[in-house]
C-alpha cells in the first residue's frame, strides 16, 4: 500500500467527523443524484502537485485532494449560508489537526475553486463548489 492511501483514509475520516447532514462518498460525483435541501460531499483522491528527491533516501510529496461540496436548497440565502458552514467546517476540522495525527507534515485548505449555482434537470437553487486539500508528506518512493 502507498503511503497516500491511510492519509487519504485518515482525511476521509475526518471530514465524516466534521460534516453532518450530508451524504458523504469518496471517488463518486453525485452533483445530479440531490434532493432539495440536501448535500452531497465527495472527497476525490487528487494528485500530487510536486515530487521533489531529498538528499539520500526519500521524496518530499505535495498532494491536492478534491472536495466536492454539492447542495440544493431553493432559498437562496439559506443555500449561500449552508454552502459556507460546510466550508468553514472542512477548515476548522483541518485546522484541528493539520498533521493528521502524525501521518502528514502540513495540511491546509485552499479556497473554493469553480464555485458554480446551476440547475439540475427540473430543480433549480444548486449550488457546487471544489475544495482543495493541500498535504505534504515525506514518503520513500516518488509516487507516494
Amino acid at each position: 500500500m502507498s503511503q497516500r492511501e491511510p492519509i487519504l483514509q485518515a482525511l476521509e475520516t475526518m471530514l465524516i467527523g466534521a460534516l453532518s447532514d450530508v451524504h458523504f462518498s469518496r471517488n463518486e460525483t453525485r452533483a445530479d443524484d440531490i434532493s432539495a435541501g440536501a448535500a452531497n460531499v465527495s472527497l476525490f483522491d487528487g494528485a500530487p502537485r510536486e515530487v521533489e528527491a531529498l538528499l539520500g533516501d526519500g521524496y518530499a510529496v505535495e498532494h491536492a485532494a478534491e472536495l466536492e461540496i454539492t447542495l440544493a436548497e431553493v432559498d437562496q440565502a439559506i443555500r449561500d449560508q449552508r454552502f459556507s458552514d460546510l466550508i468553514d467546517a472542512v477548515h476548522d476540522a483541518v485546522a484541528g489537526d493539520p498533521t493528521l495525527g502524525g501521518l502528514v507534515d502540513h495540511m491546509e485548505v485552499e479556497a473554493v475553486s469553480d464555485p458554480l449555482e446551476a440547475g439540475i434537470e427540473g430543480m433549480s437553487g444548486v449550488k457546487a463548489g471544489l475544495v482543495p486539500i493541500v498535504f505534504w508528506y515525506v514518503a520513500t518512493r516518488a509516487t507516494g
